[in-house]
């Protein structure tokens, strides 16, 4: 039995690519009861399987090891696999870019409606939506005033990051609650 044994760098990556490729697919290929194992379980078999595919790691060779020739051994050939993980990293684009802080909650938007019609609030409801390409947060509130029946009611529309109204509507009631008083 040899005392030392050495690894060469190609051996090292090919090592490295398939690890990667097999702990990925471990990690994201939804496989019964893979997901409930304790993590140095899985680390385990992702490392079993990696060392059970080493007659199929890529040799790589160290004179020529750039950053393209790494990402081309660790791409599969499957076509849809390429569209696939482009169609998520454009998503995680869009997704970081409309990351909207929402520093506006319910609570504060009610009080900035209350603000901004301008009469005692009793019940009202708050929606959140959001409006344009990139998604922005806005609160659409809709106020009655606290008057038993209500004699005026509001909508307000206003910004959940950083709190500006940017329209409000407030009319009297024209809903008829005769009906549903005693006489």
């Amino acid at each position: 039995m040899p005392d030392n044994v050495t690894f060469s760098a190609g051996t090292l990556y090919g090592f490295l690519l398939v690890m990667a490729r097999v702990g990925g697919a471990l990690t994201f290929v939804p496989l019964p009861g893979v997901k409930s194992a304790p993590e140095p379980a899985r680390i385990a078999l992702a490392l079993g399987f990696t060392l059970a595919l080493y007659s199929q790691w890529p040799v790589v060779r160290t004179d020529a090891i750039t950053v393209a020739a790494l990402a081309g051994y660790a791409a599969s050939g499957n076509r849809g696999l390429l569209v696939g993980a482009g169609t998520l990293v454009t998503a995680a684009a869009y997704h970081a870019v409309t990351a909207w802080p929402l520093t506006i909650d319910q609570t504060e938007g009610l009080v900035l409606a209350t603000r901004a019609v301008g009469f005692p609030v009793g019940h009202a409801s708050a929606q959140l939506t959001w409006r344009g390409l990139r998604s922005r947060p806005t609160w659409r509130i809709l106020l009655y005033s606290a008057d038993t029946p209500p004699s005026m009611r509001g909508l307000v529309e206003l910004d959940a990051v950083d709190g500006t109204v940017l329209g409000e509507y407030t009319e009297t009631n024209p809903e008829d609650w005769s009906v549903y008083t005693a006489s």
